[in-house]
């Protein structure tokens, strides 16, 4: 997974319209990485440590896709962010979906 360009990904898409707070581009990578965290101990604790001889660790691309499939189940649902406990939460105040949730 590249975490080299996470900051300037978020750029890019806010450019384009994605509602990414001000300053984000700072707490991103750190989001990243306590996201795939929680995602790899959570795959660990249910007994998911390997997969055919790979070792299931924070950095593989499969962790991003289990966290795009996630944010697209909340984003659909309309539910509150499971993931407020991230350390920008905490940086930036509100997240972007309570931002939205709050313009609507």
């Amino acid at each position: 997974m590249d975490m080299e360009s996470v900051d300037e990904r978020i750029s890019a898409l806010r450019a384009v319209g994605v509602p990414y707070a001000t300053g984000y581009e700072e707490q991103a990578l750190a989001d990243l990485k306590a996201q795939a965290k929680e995602i790899t101990q959570g795959l660990h604790k249910s007994g998911f440590t390997q997969i055919d001889g790979i070792k299931i660790e924070s950095d593989k691309k499969i962790i991003a896709i289990i966290a795009y499939l996630q944010r697209l189940g909340i984003d659909i649902k309309g539910n509150n962010s499971p993931f407020e406990d991230l350390p920008s939460s905490k940086a930036l105040g509100t997240g972007i979906l309570e931002q939205r949730n709050q313009n609507k």
